[in-house]
């Protein structure tokens, strides 16, 4: 029975507006449009990639675990996961992959946190499996998977819109300690509704060719593998103007290519040490307030929690207002330098 309910969920069906569950959650409006319109990311670091690869590892554990307690669990990563196509609506579309299905017959179990419409005795679940960073994790076990990580919240219920009992049982894994937090989650068809307004809103824009105005204004401007769309200067000018020598025009051609080559290489490593020395600020942020401290510190590295006030001058301004007193506080001198960036 259950084999031929989930072949039929994953026939084939006519789509116009498809979207990847794992991602469709994104609260970031402007990440959604750029997805749809198939715009240029930068591509998973060496960290993400490991990142990626870890997650499998401690997937395949858990899967292991609840086999090894009693439950059977199938369309896991042990065997073939099942490939959902969930219609929302007409034209509407959503795929993507469950952890498995939590098989528990007679069997019960206790969990750390469910809501209230969360049903036990039930003989089969959806289940999921997440494994983050020890904050994170305690994040998770203080606040829920709704409040922690919505993203993920929305996947799963998603994925409980095409299982038939509508409900989850998450697993998560502390991957620095191995410490496990298991919470019933129950399908609220609120978060369906708002998702499909959101959806149509995007959609509406992406028909357009255009973006949302929504600007992050947090820690993703680090992460996101669209921010350079958002906040780098790309310029969108011609290549080559008065005064401006195109280089594969130039017998230096070859010792170019490899300066250019050299340049990529490393803005690619500033990139990825911007996000390391952000995830460390952050966490290390969440540690101190935690403690209600002003400051920690491990080995020669210091973290403190500073306040401040951020202080800017129009120039212009101030030389048309106060022409005298412009030049008695500004100083302005000349200097040579070369301005590389990246251009369409």
């Amino acid at each position: 029975m259950l084999k031929e309910y989930i072949e039929e969920l994953t026939q084939e069906i006519e789509e116009t507006s498809h979207w990847r569950a794992s991602m469709v959650g994104n609260p970031c409006e402007t990440f959604l449009c750029h997805m749809q319109l198939n715009d240029d990311y930068r591509p998973p670091q060496g960290r993400v990639m490991h990142m990626l690869e870890d997650g499998k590892v401690h997937e395949k554990d858990i899967v292991e675990r609840c086999i090894k307690s009693g439950y059977g669990v199938t369309y896991s990563c042990l065997d073939k996961q099942m490939e959902l196509r969930i219609n929302l609506e007409p034209g509407l579309t959503v795929s993507g992959h469950p952890d498995g299905i939590l098989i528990c017959g007679k069997k019960t179990f206790d969990l750390d946190r469910y809501d209230p419409n969360f049903k036990f005795n039930l003989s089969s679940y959806l289940l999921e499996v997440t494994a983050p960073n020890h904050y994170a994790f305690a994040r998770l076990v203080r606040d829920g998977l709704e409040s922690q990580n919505y993203q993920k919240f929305v996947q799963t219920q998603l994925y409980m819109l095409a299982i038939y009992d509508k409900n989850c049982v998450l697993v998560a894994k502390d991957k620095n300690n191995t410490e496990l937090y298991e919470e019933g989650i129950s399908f609220q068809s609120r978060v369906i509704d708002d998702l499909i307004v959101r959806l149509h809103k995007v959609n509406n824009l992406v028909k357009q060719g255009k973006l949302s105005d929504y600007r992050c204004d947090d820690a993703r401007k680090k992460w996101c593998r669209y921010r350079k769309l958002c906040f780098d200067r790309i310029e969108d000018t011609p290549l080559t103007t008065k005064g401006i020598l195109d280089g594969r025009t130039l017998k230096e051609v070859t010792q170019l290519l490899g300066i250019s080559a050299m340049w990529h290489r490393g803005k690619d490593l500033e990139d990825e040490s911007e996000e390391l020395i952000e995830e460390a600020r952050q966490e290390l942020q969440l540690i101190i307030e935690d403690y209600g401290a002003e400051g920690i510190v491990i080995d020669d590295i210091r973290g403190k929690l500073i306040v401040s006030t951020s202080r800017s001058c129009d120039y212009t301004l101030l030389q048309q207002k106060a022409p005298d007193l412009y030049d008695e506080v500004v100083t302005s001198k000349p200097k040579h330098y070369i301005d590389v960036r990246r251009v369409k």
